[in-house]
């Protein structure tokens, strides 16, 4: 499904690239950013806040975001 340019931001393009999947239950923006960011923290508090792996959690988080969403939307 072709992307609207009615609203423009960059963001929502960013966001729009990561899947081509284009339904009413994907996740998209803030409501994705606010699940990858749960995510990532529970990742840190699992190991007690240690230093020197936010970047891991955060692209750990978003690939199980992501396969939550893909799952879901197999269904």
């Amino acid at each position: 499904m072709p992307l609207s340019k009615s609203k423009g931001s960059s963001a929502s393009k960013e966001k729009a690239s990561i899947s081509d999947l284009k339904t009413e239950t994907e996740l998209q923006g803030e409501d994705f950013y606010q699940m990858v960011s749960e995510a990532a923290y529970y990742r840190a508090e699992k190991r007690n806040f240690a230093s020197g792996h936010e970047m891991e959690d955060w692209i750990e988080a978003e690939a199980e975001i992501l396969d939550l969403q893909k799952e879901n939307l197999a269904a």
